[in-house]
């Protein structure tokens, strides 16, 4: 890269000041307030330049690195960091994060890091201002694409969420039917709140830019509306004609997940991803047979019994305990999932699945819930496919910055390498 690689200390580089005490918060605020793992707010007035690194400074996050690039307020359980020479703070961010700061913790109750030990933490370091600003833009580049496909894939799965309350939530094709049968001209107890959404639905029909559904998909809804036994199911308590109301628990199969893993017996890299019940979703990996087998055409959904977060999973995986998988019975699977998604939320910490299960929804035929699949199929497969890049962007961002600090790899050639994979 042009440039020889010396050792040195944090200190002689950068430059550390502790935070200060938190301002009154405000969400209409214009800067972000850092705690010690990372942004806790908003408030209206700033303490740090923009392109600050922020270090948690005590607790048990301790040394995690989270960066602003603007002005901000730093906290007094954080340390906030900027480079001494005019150069771009990226490079810093990333070997700050490389270094696993909370290695160098001090006290034996609550975990510290002070200026003191951060200014003496010894590094290797690309001598240039230029080859450190050259990694830090790459390293910014990749971090900047696993954004972009996670941005994509919240767009897509909004697509496929779109599509479903319009099919089986707002009962869009259904009110379509009806129209077209005259169902609403007849002398029924019709409610106010369906009525008004077959007025509404006729404005939307009435626009030049309106769709109808092919002919094929919409002969598999129904063409009228009756009423329920559960007023607070469908639309004022009538939903579509034949279509049944059942409880979760009658319309999804608890898979048994086998072998469960914890913490202990997780290890940093394997071939099979063990799943936790956070939104992290992976607590580690292992190299024994898969707990549960999926793939994009047989998916599996999975429950957090704690934090009551859902997944569908399209690859084999293991799992801790009270992480509950199911899968569709008599319906479609990824159907089930949309289905049933966010309908319990945690509220103290308990098992949530006996309130799970006896959650109602309307249920359409094992066909139409078949169809809906088929058309968010290219979604999901994008997703996936999204989600398999991040990865490979990953590995490659969180394991480059040694390599390219000793010049054992050149940016040119790991570029022109992904260019040909179709990464960069």
């Amino acid at each position: 890269m042009g440039s020889k690689t010396i050792t040195t200390t944090l200190g002689e580089y950068l430059t550390f000041k502790n935070g200060k005490k938190s301002p009154d918060r405000d969400d209409n605020g214009c800067f972000n307030v850092f705690g010690s793992n990372g942004k806790i707010g908003k408030t209206h007035i700033a303490n740090s330049d923009k392109n600050t690194i922020v270090i948690g400074r005590v607790g048990s996050y301790c040394g995690s690195v989270h960066f602003s690039d603007e002005k901000c307020w730093v906290t007094d359980n954080a340390i906030a960091c900027v480079a001494k020479s005019n150069e771009p703070a990226d490079f810093w961010f990333y070997l700050l994060g490389y270094l696993n700061l909370n290695q160098y913790r001090s006290g034996s109750g609550q975990p510290l890091l002070n200026q003191s030990i951060l200014n003496s933490i010894k590094c290797s370091i690309p001598s240039s201002i230029e080859s450190r600003a050259k990694i830090g833009h790459y390293l910014l580049s990749l971090d900047n694409k696993i954004t972009l496909n996670c941005q994509v894939n919240q767009t897509l799965e909004q697509m496929a969420q779109v599509l479903f309350k319009s099919w089986f939530v707002d009962f869009d094709p259904v009110v379509d039917n009806a129209l077209d049968a005259g169902f609403f001209e007849q002398d029924l107890a019709f409610p106010d709140e369906l009525l008004s959404r077959a007025e509404a639905r006729r404005a939307v029909r009435e626009h030049a830019d309106f769709k109808p559904l092919p002919e094929a998909t919409r002969q598999l809804f129904p063409a009228a509306f009756e009423e329920c036994a559960e007023p607070s199911l469908g639309i004022g308590g009538w939903v579509p004609q034949g279509w049944q109301a059942l409880q979760f628990g009658e319309f999804i199969h608890r898979k048994s997940v086998g072998k469960k893993y914890d913490q202990k017996s997780a290890s940093a890299v394997g071939k099979i991803p063990i799943l936790d019940q956070g939104k992290s979703g992976v607590i580690g990996y292992h190299d024994d047979e898969p707990g549960i087998r999926a793939s994009l055409d047989s998916p599996v959904v999975v429950f957090a019994n704690h934090t009551c977060y859902m997944r569908l999973i399209s690859f084999d995986f293991s799992a801790i305990q009270n992480v509950l998988p199911f899968t569709g019975k008599d319906v479609d699977t990824t159907w089930a999932f949309y289905a049933t998604q966010d309908r319990v939320r945690f509220s103290e910490y308990k098992g949530h699945w006996p309130d799970f299960v006896i959650e109602k929804t309307i249920v359409p035929s094992l066909v139409l819930t078949t169809k809906f699949r088929e058309d968010v199929d290219s979604l999901i497969r994008s997703v996936r496919c999204n989600e398999l890049q991040n990865q490979t962007l990953i590995n490659l961002r969180d394991t480059l910055l040694p390599k390219l600090i000793s010049g054992e790899l050149r940016l040119d050639n790991i570029e022109a390498d992904l260019a040909n994979e179709g990464v960069a």
